[in-house]
Order: structure tokens, then sequence, then C-alpha cells
């Protein structure tokens, strides 16, 4: 049996080991990577969801429908949001309370525009949130020009 030469393993063996501890490192990092897109991705579309949700819910008349639509949005909310997003939708649950029984989302719709935007890189919006109710009922058409007059108002023109 012949004698190890040293020098061939260390020529070969270093490098070798280098090779698959550079693969093993690469293989970590892009796992890291992928999971923290991932759970971007899914934190955005559940801001998004939320947002959608809150802004077809609000100043509308309280249905099962938009009750649950409500409760899932403060659940949403508290899993996915900021802690100023928490914050601000604890006030706005608090005001269900009160007995006018009125809720202003319109602080914490600003907020979570701005998140969503932010990660998608987006230009910032600025301005309150618009909320645009047509009516729906039959007995209460449509008119172009009440429409029109309506935003006027709004406006201050």
């Amino acid at each position: 049996m012949d004698a190890i030469n040293w020098s061939q393993v260390v020529t070969l063996g270093i490098p070798g080991v280098l090779v698959v501890a550079g693969w093993f490192f690469a293989h970590w990092l892009t796992v890291r990577r992928e999971l923290f897109s991932k759970r971007r991705v899914d934190r955005l579309r559940a801001l998004e969801a939320a947002y959608m949700r809150i802004s077809s819910s609000s100043n509308r008349p309280l249905t099962i429908e938009t009750i649950e639509r409500i409760e899932t949005f403060v659940a949403e909310i508290q899993l996915y949001g900021t802690p100023y997003q928490v914050k601000l939708m604890n006030e706005a649950v608090e005001s269900f309370l009160k007995p006018d029984f009125k809720v202003n989302w319109d602080q914490l719709l600003e907020d979570l525009r701005d998140t969503i935007r932010a990660e998608l890189r987006l230009e910032k919006v600025t301005g309150p949130v618009w909320w645009l109710r047509l009516p729906q009922s039959p007995t209460m058409p449509l008119s172009r020009v009440s429409f029109a007059e309506k935003l006027r108002q709004r406006k201050g023109a």
C-alpha cells in the first residue's frame, strides 16, 4: 500500500470542501431570499384584500355580508398590519361602541394605501381617500347631472 500523498489531498480536498461549503451557503441564502419574498407577497396580498374589503363595505348599510367583511378586515389588520395600523383599527372598532355608531376608516385606509403603494414602489398619493357610492336602488335612478352636482358640492365649487 502506498503512502498517502498529503500534497494531493490538500490540493484537491480543500478546494472540494470549499466548493461544497459554498454551494450550501448559496443554497441557504437563496432559501432565505425566497422565503422573505413569499412572506412579502403574501402580506401584500392580504393587505390589498383587506383594503378592498373595508373600502367596499364602508359607508354602506350594515347587512350580514358587510358585517362579515368588516369582521374579516379587523382580523386581517391584526394579523398583517403594522402596529400603527392595528392602533388605528382599534380606535375604529371602539367607535362601534359609541351611541352614534359612526366609524371613520379614512385614516386607516390612507395608511394602508400608503403602505401598499410603498411596497409596490408606486408614487405616493396625497389627499384623503375618496368614497364613491352610487345609488343602487331602482327607485333612485342615477342621474349624471345630480352626480356631477354632488361632486361640485363636495369640492366646494
